[in-house]
């Protein structure tokens, strides 16, 4: 009797420990998983859609949140994490931090990682009290413009375009580094983002930027009926005039993805569309030292035009203010593109 009580409970004591084992097995097999699809991803599609994406991470691993052996096993994977890594974790962190003091801590340690190398950055460029701003203000008339690149803006002349957001702690920190050189950039939102939180685009709007549609829930609009593109083009828009009461124009692709049907529909409701022609590629990158040499390269190989970023990647957040810094201190002069037409409702179906 006295072995199989000792048996029963040798059995049930390792019952936490084979589950914590477990866990510990599965979030590193979704962290190397995520590496290598994020470092083989050739396109910010391509790494949006693959269902280890940090967003996807964190969908996945929230599931477990209320479990304290798989919270234990997560804090101790990322305390062995390198602070750059932690990139994978971010998005859990922005919504878990609380559950636990390890969480927060984790948080913590890659919030000091961020503004360590944010501080390195601008350190190598000079500290002018000379403001990079304001934009000069482009206006363009979308009868004539449908397709805007690089602007046509001139030599040593380029426009801050940011994307999918947004983001309820990145986009204030951006607005406020924008605030402190004057700079105005165009932001391209995403529709389900701008519900949840419309006081951003107020904010977005009431320091002089300019807001422009991105789709309502950013897919892949390749791969949509042209009815459900139109629902998207539509919703986004729709988002934003929620948030302000007025209309806004302007719209981007998801990744730069089209269809000729949509693209028509742009033009029968006269509504210029947006493309980029310098890429920083902050998705791809999330060590800060790494991308701010990569997109300075990107400016000064084309020396002109739209700079693409997003202010929901915390690398990206970390380089501006040395990004700006580098851009004044080379003699770039900024650009930010308006419209004063408003958007026509489409004749017929015929697009």
């Amino acid at each position: 009797m006295e072995r199989i009580v000792g048996a029963l409970l040798s059995f049930l004591i390792c019952i936490p420990f084979a589950q914590a084992t477990t866990f510990k097995q599965q979030i590193q097999a979704d962290l190397k998983k995520s590496r290598q699809v994020h470092l083989s991803a050739r396109s910010y599609a391509q790494w949006e859609e693959s269902t280890y994406n940090t967003h996807a991470l964190s969908d996945k691993w929230k599931l477990n949140s209320d479990q304290p052996d798989f919270v234990a096993a997560l804090c101790e994977i990322m305390i062995q994490t390198e602070p750059v890594d932690l990139f994978y974790f971010a998005e859990y962190l922005d919504s878990h931090s609380g559950n636990s003091e390890c969480l927060f801590q984790q948080q913590l340690r890659y919030r000091h990682f961020l503004s360590s190398e944010q501080r390195k950055i601008q350190a190598r460029f000079l500290d002018s009290p000379v403001q990079l701003g304001p934009s000069e203000e482009v206006y363009i008339d979308p009868r004539e413009t449908p397709l805007v690149i690089d602007g046509h803006l001139p030599d040593k002349t380029v426009a801050l375009t940011v994307d999918d957001g947004p983001h309820h702690s990145r986009t204030p920190e951006l607005l406020r580094i924008l605030a402190e050189e004057n700079v105005q950039v165009n932001f391209f939102l995403v529709g389900e983002n701008s519900r949840q939180l419309p006081d951003l685009v107020k904010l977005e709007n009431a320091a002089g930027h300019e807001v422009g549609c991105h789709s309502d829930t950013h897919p892949d609009m390749r791969k949509l009926k042209l009815e459900d593109g139109v629902a998207q083009i539509e919703g986004g828009f729709s988002a934003i005039m929620r948030a302000l009461g007025v209309p806004r124009t302007m719209f981007r692709f998801p990744y730069g993805a089209f269809t000729r049907g949509l693209r028509n529909y742009l033009r029968q409701t006269e509504t210029p569309e947006f493309f980029w022609n310098i890429d920083t590629w902050d998705w791809k990158y999330p060590d800060p030292s790494f991308l701010i040499n990569f997109a300075l390269d990107q400016v000064r190989a084309e020396r002109r035009g739209l700079i693409l970023v997003h202010d929901i990647q915390p690398q990206t957040i970390a380089i501006m203010p040395g990004f700006l810094a580098a851009l004044k201190q080379e003699g770039y002069k900024m650009a930010v593109f308006r419209t004063s037409q408003t958007r026509k409702a489409p004749i017929g179906n015929k697009f």
